[in-house]
């Protein structure tokens, strides 16, 4: 829940005169709120079509909701306001914590004026992850979409895809095996879900993994797309976005939230 308590704004004041993007960002300050397992920042524009919603990766141990790249602007040229959340991580928050971080920040969304259901989530990796286990789980209200950027789909596909192995940062992200199905959007998700997008770099185990996705989530009578990008890497595919150099992922990206919206 959303406090005025625990609310605080910010303005992104500067004592220059700014051009460009810059001047952009001056006329469409920052307001932070405390939404109680961490802090979100939006970035409102006037008569916006919707929202986009970036859930940053890291592991689920690292990063902030301060790297966004380019999307804030991204999502200003589609007409969409922009909200970037943090949320509690390993050691001292375990993933189910997070996913229900994620889930309460979607949850308290509307107190801020903002429409879920003109609202798509960006998640990049673990955020993806947490995304797609808050808004395609029954978990929070719907919302009208979610992108799935290179994340963790299911991880007892993807361990045997890999030939009975997983990356250390899965391994310590969810070390017991018993778990793995109740932490899995594949096996999760719930019909009618959102409209999802999912996106993948090189790989035959994510290549297997997220068509397979795709395909269960169809089969349920839901609405989804994939692109894979084998020629960006992990990091590439999300740092890429808005920034003008990757057209093959910033006008399918559009396209998917258009449609949603």
């Amino acid at each position: 829940m959303l406090s005025r308590r625990g609310f605080v704004t910010s303005l992104l004041a500067t004592p220059f005169v700014v051009t460009g993007a810059a001047a952009f960002a001056q006329s469409h300050p920052r307001q932070t709120f405390d939404y109680g397992p961490a802090k979100l920042d939006l970035f409102a524009i006037d008569d916006a079509k919707g929202t986009l919603v970036y859930v940053h990766g890291g592991g689920w141990r690292v990063g902030s909701r301060k790297l966004y790249g380019k999307k804030r602007d991204f999502a200003h040229s589609l007409g969409l306001n922009f909200v970037t959340l943090d949320y509690p991580k390993l050691p001292r928050a375990d993933v189910p914590t997070q996913i229900d971080a994620v889930t309460t920040a979607f949850q308290a969304l509307p107190q801020i004026g903002i429409d879920l259901s003109k609202t798509v989530a960006l998640g990049h990796s673990a955020g993806a992850h947490l995304a797609l286990m808050a808004l395609i789980t029954g978990r929070a209200p719907q919302v009208a979409g979610v992108i799935s950027n290179d994340g963790l789909i299911d991880i007892g596909s993807y361990y045997r895809a890999l030939g009975g192995s997983l990356p250390r940062v899965i391994t310590n992200a969810f070390p017991d095996a018993s778990q793995w199905d109740a932490l899995s959007p594949m096996q999760t998700f719930q019909s009618p879900a959102p409209r999802v997008m999912a996106i993948w770099t090189a790989g035959a185990a994510r290549d297997h993994v997220n068509r397979h996705f795709i395909n269960a989530l169809k089969n349920k009578g839901n609405t989804a797309s994939g692109l894979a990008r084998p020629q960006y890497s992990h990091s590439q595919v999300n740092t890429l976005i808005g920034t003008g150099k990757a057209p093959d992922l910033d006008q399918p990206i559009a396209e998917f939230i258009k449609a949603s919206l």
